[in-house]
C-alpha cells in the first residue's frame, strides 16, 4: 500500500462507494477489497476524467484552493512529495452531501463556494452531488458538477468503467510479474537470470519467513587516501612565522589642544592614479571548498510485548455479623491514625496549595519558541481580526482603544474625524461614535455609543465594567452605562440605527447618561485620564487630600489633563450614585483644580498624558503625579502643594527637558514589572526614565513614532507604532541600539495600541490605524513568554545605564567647575600682567592721550574761527548794513 493511501482519511458515513447505483439517493458503503488497489491508488492512476463542453447536465464550479481540505478533494493542505493528493493537486472526483452544503450556505453566506449555486442545489433531487476535476478548464472553472440525475448516472458509469479497467490491469500485472520476481530472487547474489534456472517451490513445502533487525555496518571508502592527498595539495601553508608589527605613539601627543580658524571656501580635486612602486605578489592556485555534514548510520528496534491471556474478577465484600469493636482494636486504630496523620495532613495541604486544574503542557512549545527575534517563531505574527465598517469608520481615525474588562472578545474604540480643521470641529456639535466590536461579528459593530463631540480618550470603571468614561474634544467628560445585553453574546435590539443600505445592518445605539458642566470642564480637548487609588480622600472646599480610605475599597476619583494645562480631579462615585438614584438636578463638576504653569515665564503648560505616582521615592506626599507636555517634556508635580502668603503654589516639582522636541509626547506608560520605570514616546525617539532620571534614549527611526506601550509579560520588550504602518519591537535582552523586529500591520499610520490587562495569555495586541481599521494581532510565544533570567538581565541593564548617566552628570559638573576655575585664574594672570607694565609704557600712554586731547581741541578752535570769519563777511556786505 502506498503512503498516500495510508494517509487518506476514511470515507464519511453515508458517502457514495464504488459500484453504487447511480440513481440511488443513499449509496451504501462498499466492502474493503482484499486484493487490488485502494480507492486513492485508483484515483492516482485514473487522472483526468473525459469532459466535453457539449455534455448535458454539467455546470462549471469554482472551488477556492484554500477550501480543498474542507471539501476533501486533497488529503493534506500543504504540498508534499510523499502524499500525491496534496497542495493544489486535487482528486479527479469527489462525492459531497447536498444538505451539508445548504447548511454551510445558511451559516457563512457568500463565504461558501456553493453560494452561487444555491438555487440549483434546491432543485437537485439526489442526496449526494458529484464534483469532477476540470484541470483543462473545459467548462471554464477548475471543477464541474452534475446538476441533473442523468448527468450524475452517466458520469458514475464512466468512473466505474475506468476503475474496473485499472483494477484488471493491476491484477494482470501481478500475475505476470510473480514468476519473474521469484526467478530473480532465486539466483545467488541477486542475479537469478545469470546464475541458472529459477527455484520453484513445491506445493507441500513449508516456507518460514523470519523478520530480524538489520545489522549496521561501517562505511568503507576506497578513495579516502586520494581525497586527503588532494585536499592537502590545495591547502596553503605558511612557510615562515607570521610577522608581528607594533606601532606606538608618544603619550605627550594624546589630548593636545587644537585650534581651528575659519578659512575661505575652496575645492580640491584628487584624481585616482596608479602607484608604480606598489606591486602585490600572490601565488595563484586552484582551490575548492565544500562543507559536508558528518553522516552516521543508526537504527532502533522495539520488541513488542508477548501477548498474554489474563482476566480479572471482583466480588462484593461479605461482611459478617456486626460485632462490637474490642479495646485492642481501638488502640491499634489510634496508633494507625497517629502514624499516618502527618503524611495525610501534608498531602491535604498540598492539594489546597497546588492548582489541580493547571494546564501542565502550557509551558511547552516549539523548539524555536524562545529563540531570538527575527526567527521563524517571531515572524509568525497573525492577524486574528480586522474590524472596519464603512458606515461608521469612513474618514475616521482610531484615537483610543480599550478592551472590555472581563471579556477577551469585546473592544471599545473611539473614532474621531480626520479633517484638518480640528478647531472648527471641536466647537461644532455633531454625532460621533464609540464603537463596541465583538469577535463574533467582524463586519458590523456590536453596539455604537453616541457622543455630541469626538471622544479623545476612554477609561472603563475598574469597579464595574458596565460604566465607560470618555474625554471629549470640547473638554467635557461623558459617561455611558452598558446593560447586560450590550456586553452579552446577543445584541440588544431595543434601539437600532439603519444605514444607507436600506436598514439591512442594524446596530444598537447607546446614549450617554451623564455629561459634565462645560463651564467647569477643560478649555481644550481632554488628552488623558487615569484613576486614583481607593485610599485617596478629598474633603472640604480647599480639597484637603488624605489617605484615609480603605486599600481594597471602591475607586472614587478620576483625574484628567488637557492642553490648557489644567489638572482636574472628578468625583465619579458621586456621578454614578446620582445616575442610579435618578437625580435630575445633579451637576458634575471637578472637586479640585490645578493650573500647571512654567516657573520661569509663568505661562500655561500644555499637557498630553497624565499618570498617578503611587510610590514616590523620598516624597511623603500622596498627591504626586507624572505628566507630559506638548513640547515633549516630562514633569513631576504635586496637586497638594500650598503657596505662601505672597506667592502662588508651585505645583511642578521637577521638569525633565532631555526629551524636549517642541512636539507633543505621544505616550507615557509605566512598566508593569518595574513600577519606577516610565516609557515616553515622542516623534523621533522614545525614552525610559527611572522616576525623573533619563536612563535610555533611542536613536531616530526611519519613520515617525506615533504610539508605544510596554509588553505586559516580558520586562525587556517595548512595542512602538510608526507613521508608515509598522510596529517596532525593541527587546533589550537582545540588543539596545536598534529594534529587534518590525512587522507591518497597516498601510496607514498606527494611531493606538493596547494589550488586554486581564487576559490569561496576553498574546493579543489591539492596533488601531488612521484609516479607521482595528487590527487584533496574535503574537508568537517568544514575544509572550519570559525567559527564566530576563527580569534579572533587564534590571542589570537598567542599573548599568543609570550608573553611566549618573557618572556623566557628575563628570559634567566637575568639568564645569574646572573650566570656571581656569577662567578665574586666567583673569588673575591678566590683571597681574597689567600691573607689571613699565614706567615708560605708562608715560607713553599718557603722552598719547594728551596728544589726542590736543588734536581734538585744535579741531574745535578751527571750526570756531571759520564761523566768526563768515559772520564778519556777512556784516560788511550791503545787505548786512540794511
Amino acid at each position: 500500500m502506498s503512503e498516500e493511501a495510508a494517509a487518506a482519511p476514511a470515507p464519511e458515513e453515508g458517502a457514495p462507494a464504488e459500484g453504487a447505483d447511480a440513481g440511488a439517493e443513499q449509496p451504501g458503503e462498499e466492502a474493503a477489497q482484499e486484493v487490488g488497489l485502494t480507492e486513492v491508488e485508483i484515483m492516482e492512476k485514473m487522472g483526468q476524467l473525459p469532459l466535453d463542453e457539449d455534455m448535458p447536465g454539467m455546470k462549471a464550479f469554482f472551488m477556492n484552493t484554500e477550501n480543498y481540505m474542507k471539501y476533501k478533494v486533497v488529503v493534506q493542505q500543504e504540498k508534499s512529495k510523499e502524499i500525491f493528493f496534496s497542495g493544489k493537486n486535487a482528486m479527479p472526483y469527489v462525492f459531497i452531501n447536498k444538505q451539508e452544503q445548504l447548511d454551510d450556505i445558511a451559516r457563512v453566506g457568500f463565504y461558501s463556494d456553493f453560494h452561487a449555486h444555491e438555487k440549483d442545489l434546491m432543485k437537485y433531487t439526489l442526496e449526494f452531488m458529484l464534483l469532477v476535476r476540470d484541470s483543462k478548464r473545459v467548462f471554464g472553472d477548475n471543477f464541474v458538477w452534475c446538476q441533473t440525475v442523468p448527468a450524475y448516472e452517466a458520469m458514475v458509469a464512466v468512473i466505474e468503467e475506468k476503475k474496473e479497467a485499472i483494477q484488471a490491469e493491476y491484477l494482470a500485472s501481478l500475475s505476470g510479474a510473480g514468476g519473474a520476481g521469484d526467478a530473480v530472487e532465486g539466483g545467488a547474489g541477486g542475479d537469478g537470470a545469470a546464475s541458472g534456472p529459477a527455484y520453484v517451490f513445491k506445493e507441500d513445502e513449508t516456507v518460514f519467513v523470519k523478520d530480524e533487525p538489520i545489522t549496521p555496518r561501517n562505511y568503507v571508502s576506497e578513495t579516502t587516501q586520494t581525497t586527503v592527498e588532494e585536499v592537502d595539495g590545495m591547502t596553503v601553508k605558511n612557510t615562515r612565522p607570521l610577522l608581528k608589527v607594533m606601532i606606538a605613539r608618544q603619550r605627550s601627543f594624546f589630548g593636545e589642544a587644537k585650534k581651528y580658524n575659519d578659512n575661505a571656501e575652496s575645492s580640491v580635486q584628487h584624481k585616482p592614479q596608479k602607484d608604480p612602486n606598489f606591486n602585490l605578489l600572490r601565488r595563484e592556485l586552484d582551490k575548492g571548498v565544500q562543507a559536508v555534514p558528518v553522516v552516521s548510520e543508526g537504527n532502533c528496534q522495539t520488541h513488542a510485548g508477548r501477548p498474554k491471556n489474563a482476566n480479572t474478577q471482583y466480588a462484593a465484600d461479605d461482611f459478617g455479623e456486626k460485632e462490637d469493636v474490642a479495646v485492642t482494636q481501638v488502640e491499634s486504630l489510634t496508633e494507625f491514625l497517629r502514624r499516618v496523620f502527618e503524611r495525610v495532613d501534608m498531602a491535604l495541604q498540598q492539594n489546597e496549595t497546588v492548582d489541580l486544574f493547571a494546564e501542565e503542557f502550557a509551558g511547552m512549545g516549539d523548539d524555536d519558541g524562545m529563540g531570538p527575534l527575527g526567527g521563524k517563531a517571531s515572524s509568525n505574527i497573525k492577524e486574528l481580526r480586522n474590524f472596519h465598517d464603512v458606515a461608521f469608520t469612513k474618514d475616521k481615525r482610531i484615537q483610543a482603544t480599550k478592551w472590555v474588562p472581563g471579556s477577551s472578545e469585546l473592544l471599545a474604540v473611539s473614532c474621531v474625524d480626520t479633517s484638518s480643521d480640528k478647531t472648527l470641529a471641536a466647537t461644532k456639535a455633531a454625532t460621533s461614535y464609540v464603537l463596541l466590536w465583538s469577535f463574533a461579528d467582524a463586519l458590523a459593530p456590536h453596539a455604537s455609543l453616541l457622543s455630541p463631540y469626538d471622544v479623545s480618550c476612554l477609561q472603563f470603571y475598574p469597579g464595574d465594567r458596565h460604566y465607560l468614561i470618555g474625554g471629549l474634544a470640547n473638554g467635557q467628560l461623558i459617561m455611558w452605562k452598558f446593560s447586560p445585553a450590550d456586553l452579552g453574546a446577543t445584541k440588544n435590539v431595543s434601539s437600532k440605527v439603519e444605514d444607507d443600505s436600506g436598514g439591512q445592518n442594524l446596530v444598537p445605539q447607546i446614549t450617554h447618561k451623564t455629561l459634565s458642566i462645560i463651564d467647569d470642564s477643560h478649555k481644550k480637548p481632554v488628552s488623558s485620564m487615569c484613576w486614583l487609588p481607593p485610599k485617596i480622600t478629598i474633603e472640604g472646599k480647599k480639597a484637603k487630600t488624605g489617605d484615609k480610605g480603605p486599600e481594597d475599597g471602591p475607586i472614587r476619583y478620576l483625574c484628567t489633563i488637557a492642553g490648557d494645562g489644567q489638572f482636574l480631579i472628578w468625583d465619579f462615585a458621586a456621578a454614578k450614585q446620582a445616575f442610579e438614584e435618578n437625580e435630575t438636578d445633579f451637576q458634575w463638576k471637578p472637586v479640585h483644580r490645578v493650573q500647571l504653569s512654567r516657573q520661569d515665564s509663568g505661562t500655561e503648560m500644555g499637557c498630553c498624558e497624565v499618570m498617578y505616582c503611587d510610590q514616590p521615592v523620598g516624597d511623603p506626599s500622596i498627591g504626586n503625579f507624572y505628566a507630559s507636555t506638548e513640547e515633549g517634556e516630562l514633569i513631576y508635580a504635586d496637586w497638594t502643594a500650598r503657596g505662601e502668603e505672597d506667592r502662588k503654589p508651585e505645583y511642578v516639582k521637577k521638569l525633565v527637558s532631555v526629551s524636549k522636541t517642541f512636539r507633543p509626547m505621544l505616550s507615557l506608560e509605566r512598566s508593569p514589572i518595574f513600577p519606577n520605570m516610565l516609557l515616553g514616546v515622542c516623534d523621533w525617539s522614545f525614552y525610559i526614565w527611572n522616576d525623573t532620571l533619563t536612563v535610555f534614549a533611542s536613536p531616530s527611526p526611519s519613520a515617525y513614532f506615533t504610539c508605544g506601550c510596554w509588553s505586559p509579560t516580558r520586562s525587556s520588550v517595548v512595542y512602538l507604532g510608526r507613521m508608515d504602518g509598522f510596529v517596532e519591537v525593541w527587546d533589550f535582552s537582545d540588543q539596545s541600539h536598534k529594534a529587534s523586529l518590525a512587522f507591518s500591520v497597516s498601510s496607514s499610520a498606527i494611531s493606538s495600541m493596547c494589550f488586554h490587562p486581564e487576559a490569561e495569555t496576553k498574546d493579543m495586541l489591539a492596533v488601531g490605524d488612521a484609516d479607521g481599521h482595528l487590527h487584533v494581532m496574535q503574537l508568537p510565544k517568544n514575544l509572550v513568554r519570559s525567559s527564566s533570567k530576563e527580569v534579572e538581565m533587564m534590571e542589570q541593564f537598567l542599573q548599568r545605564e543609570e550608573a553611566a548617566v549618573v557618572y556623566f552628570d557628575k563628570r559634567k559638573q566637575v568639568l564645569g567647575d574646572l573650566a570656571e576655575e581656569l577662567q578665574k585664574q586666567e583673569g588673575v594672570v591678566q590683571e597681574e600682567e597689567a600691573a607689571t607694565k613699565s614706567h615708560e609704557e605708562i608715560l607713553a600712554l599718557k603722552i598719547e592721550a594728551m596728544q589726542a586731547k590736543y588734536r581734538s581741541f585744535e579741531t574745535e578752535m578751527k571750526i570756531q574761527i571759520a564761523e566768526e570769519a563768515e559772520a564778519a563777511e556777512k556784516a560788511k556786505s550791503p545787505k548786512g548794513k540794511k
